[in-house]
This record gives C-alpha cells, sequence and structure tokens, in this order.
C-alpha cells in the first residue's frame, strides 16, 4: 500500500479537491493502520463533498478499527438517521 499511497499522493497533486481520490488516500492509510491521517483524509473528502458515503462510512469504520466502538455505532446511527434509504 505504500506504492499505492505514492501514486494517490501524485494524483493529488494535480487534484488536490477530488473527494473521490482523498477518500482513496484514506483507504491506503487505513490499511497502513495509519488511522490518524485516515480520519485526516476521509474529514478532507466530506469538507469537499458532504454526501459522499464511502467517506463517511469510512470514518465510523476507523473508530471501529481503532476499537472506539461506542464513536462507531454513533457515528453510524448519526449518518444512517441523516439518509436512512
Amino acid at each position: 500500500y505504500d506504492e499505492v499511497a505514492k501514486h494517490i499522493d501524485e494524483l493529488l497533486k494535480a487534484n488536490p479537491d477530488d473527494a473521490f481520490l482523498l477518500n482513496l488516500q484514506g483507504a491506503a492509510y487505513t490499511k497502513q493502520k495509519n488511522y490518524e491521517a485516515a480520519e485526516k483524509s476521509f474529514q478532507t473528502a466530506l469538507e469537499k463533498q458532504p454526501n459522499l458515503f464511502a467517506a463517511q462510512f469510512n470514518i465510523g469504520e476507523v473508530q471501529f478499527l481503532q476499537h472506539n466502538y461506542e464513536a462507531a455505532y454513533d457515528h453510524f446511527y448519526n449518518m444512517l438517521s441523516r439518509d436512512p434509504g
């Protein structure tokens, strides 16, 4: 995933506002267990595109992977409450 992260970083230099790439960067960080950087990428993706479901979901997943189960539950519950469809 280190190589993937490098490629994503290069793409983000040319497209810094691309929420999809920011979410992908967060996913790569998650695989590397760099959860702080992952959450930052997901949050930035949501600043660029607030309704990006993948980034919303991934924030909860990062909380879960860090064993912050109550925070993960609250995040998923609130996320689904806003858009149950």
